[in-house]
Formats: C-alpha cells, sequence, structure tokens
C-alpha cells in the first residue's frame, strides 16, 4: 500500500500542467528562496491528500458531471489566467528595471503563505485531481481497502507525500541545474512562454467548463 500510494503520488505530479510550469518559472532568477518552493509544494500535498480521502470515501462520485464540478473548473481557468497574467507583469516590470539599471533582488519573489496558497489551488481548483484519486481509490479498494480511515490505508496516504516529494525535489534540482546553462535572456523568454501557457490553459478551462 505504501508502494501504491508512492506511485501515484508520482503520476499526479508528473504532467506538465501548471503546477510543475510555475516551479520552472519559480526558479528561474532571479529565483524564489527554498522555502517558497517548499511551501508550494506543501500546498499541492495537502491538496492531494484531501481528494484523496474524497476519493476513498467515495464524496467524489456525488461530485462528477455536477454543477460544483463546472464551477469549480471555471473558478479554476480564472485563477490560472490571473496567475499568468501576474507573472507577465512581474517579467515587464523587471524588464523596465533592467532597462533603468535597477537591480533586482534574488529570492524576494513573494511570501511562503502566498505560494502555498497558490501551490494549493493550482491543484485544488483542478476537477481532474478529484477523477484521478477516485480512479486510484477505485484500483486500491479491490485489494480490499474501501476506507482510508483503516489501519493498512493509512500506508497509502504516506506513500501519497513520499511520492509528490520524490517528484517535486527531483524536478527542482533537475531544472535548477538547466537554468544554469541557459543565458538570462533565454531564461527571461522562458518565463515569458510559461506565463503565456498557463493562461492558455485557463483559457482551456474556460472553454470546457463554460
Amino acid at each position: 500500500m505504501l508502494f501504491a500510494g508512492g506511485v501515484s503520488g508520482i503520476l499526479s505530479s508528473a504532467p506538465v500542467g501548471p503546477a510543475n510550469l510555475w516551479i520552472v518559472s519559480a526558479l528561474a532568477p532571479p529565483s524564489k528562496k527554498t522555502r517558497n518552493i517548499i511551501a508550494y509544494v506543501l500546498g499541492i500535498i495537502i491538496v492531494d491528500l484531501v481528494y484523496a480521502q474524497l476519493a476513498f470515501k467515495g464524496y467524489s462520485s456525488y461530485f462528477q458531471g455536477t454543477e460544483s464540478e463546472r464551477w469549480l473548473g471555471v473558478i479554476g481557468g480564472l485563477g490560472l489566467i490571473v496567475i499568468g497574467a501576474l507573472e507577465c507583469k512581474n517579467l515587464y516590470s523587471r524588464n523596465d528595471n533592467n532597462a533603468n539599471d535597477t537591480p533586482s533582488t534574488p529570492g524576494s519573489r513573494g511570501s511562503c503563505i502566498k505560494d502555498f496558497a497558490v501551490g494549493a489551488f493550482i491543484c485544488g481548483s483542478n476537477p481532474v485531481f478529484i477523477m484521478f484519486w477516485l480512479m486510484v481509490a477505485n484500483n486500491i479498494n479491490e485489494f480490499g481497502i474501501t476506507n482510508l480511515d483503516s489501519n493498512n490505508a493509512i500506508y497509502v496516504l504516506i506513500g501519497i507525500v513520499a511520492g509528490d516529494a520524490l517528484w517535486y525535489s527531483g524536478f527542482t534540482k533537475t531544472v535548477k541545474m538547466g537554468l544554469t546553462k541557459i543565458p538570462n535572456k533565454i531564461i527571461y523568454y522562458l518565463r515569458l512562454s510559461i506565463a503565456a501557457s498557463i493562461i492558455a490553459l485557463g483559457l482551456m478551462a474556460l472553454n470546457n467548463y463554460l
């Protein structure tokens, strides 16, 4: 069960979507501090655990195809557009500072609480996560675990935390190593492209749920 939870945590984190794109942008110079990245990932992990609980208790079956799912998708889409637009604004301001020879301060991009909230929002506002954990719950139920309050099922939750932490720690290290070899000008356009991609994902969500 620990292994199943770990694999599920990795699979929920691995797809290239807003969660991973945000990390790439956050690590680009001037990068956020490590504690900000940790706070962001903690937000994701907590929502993963909540959604896993909902799935195992069967609550998410009442969520599929309802107005609640539609509105969550709409709110999520709008939130992604705001996150992407704010990143574009920050990049524009930074570009102006560079043009005026105003130095930027590394590691000063936002508070840990804000980044925790962003991580929780990006994960929590995506209805696909609930459907993913419902699928995981259905598969694990075949092994006789139907309630995450059972003694054995706690290992699934521990595995989810371990899987999420393993993916994001490895992904962060890989991105950091890659960014050290990329010129600042390319990094600027990379962050701009990521911001545009997050906005595009938000627009796609609105298109799907409106």
